[in-house]
């Protein structure tokens, strides 16, 4: 007599068929302290476009406050499917933003982390780049990435590479041009506008009028106009560069 094998029938990802129908959110632990203080990563990708979303958070109960910046930037419609685990940091002040912006907030089945699996990915994805970005700028010592606390600026770095540039799921297109309308070259000219540099590129950051009048007294001719840093990005808020002054180690 023989017994009977049960076969676990094995649960298969649902991939969206239109824009803005689900969007996929994971928690990324870096294990080390930004320069802002940021512990963790929130992750966001839309499956339709495969727009990816990188927000740095000091802790993982600041997910709402992610969930905010991609409601803002990306202008959810009502009724599009927030996607995570089961994680803590998806319940209480993250399930009450989204029934409040008539989102609807699904959870996968315990041990079913296939269901989630296109983030998942990107979370691989976004840490490499994040490392080689760090490597390329300033080197490693000691078989440790250099200047490591800077993970956090170089987030919307790789989230802005990522969108722009060519994915093979969408038959070479870019998931900004998906999400947009736009063909690859005018994808490719917004890029090269958006960022006009490498992440750590060296770069001249001009002074402040007042800071060279108060150290060049007598000799205002001749007061560097300029100091050495490095590129690190942009603030959203006043249209301006991110750039770490050599000199002092400081963001300025």
């Amino acid at each position: 007599m023989q017994a009977k094998r049960h076969s676990k029938e094995k649960r298969k990802e649902v991939r969206a068929t239109a824009l803005w129908q689900r969007v996929v959110v994971d928690t990324m632990e870096m294990g080390m302290t930004s320069r802002g203080g940021s512990e963790y990563a929130i992750v966001f990708v839309e499956e339709f476009s495969r727009m990816v979303m990188v927000v740095p958070v000091a802790r993982k109960s600041d997910s709402h406050k992610a969930l905010q910046r991609v409601m803002l930037e990306w202008a959810l419609p009502a009724g599009t499917v927030i996607f995570s685990d089961n994680g803590t940091e998806f319940r209480g002040k993250f399930e009450e933003l989204c029934a409040k912006h008539s989102l609807r907030h699904e959870c996968s089945p315990a041990y079913c982390p296939q269901l989630n699996g296109i983030v998942e990915r990107e979370n691989k994805e976004v840490a490499n780049m994040i490392r080689a970005c760090l490597i390329h700028a300033f080197g490693v010592k000691d078989n440790v990435v250099c200047q490591h606390s800077l993970w956090a600026e170089c987030c919307r770095y790789v989230e802005v590479i990522r969108n722009h540039s060519k994915h093979s799921i969408l038959n070479d297109k870019t998931p900004l041009g998906v999400a947009r309308g736009l063909d690859n070259d005018a994808v490719h000219d917004m890029m090269r506008r958006k960022i006009p540099a490498a992440f750590g590129e060296g770069c001249m950051a001009t002074t402040q009028e007042q800071i060279r009048k108060r150290h060049g007294r007598g000799f205002q001719k001749f007061v560097a106009r300029a100091v050495k840093a490095r590129f690190l990005g942009w603030n959203e808020k006043n249209s301006s560069y991110r750039l770490l002054v050599e000199r002092g180690n400081r963001i300025m």
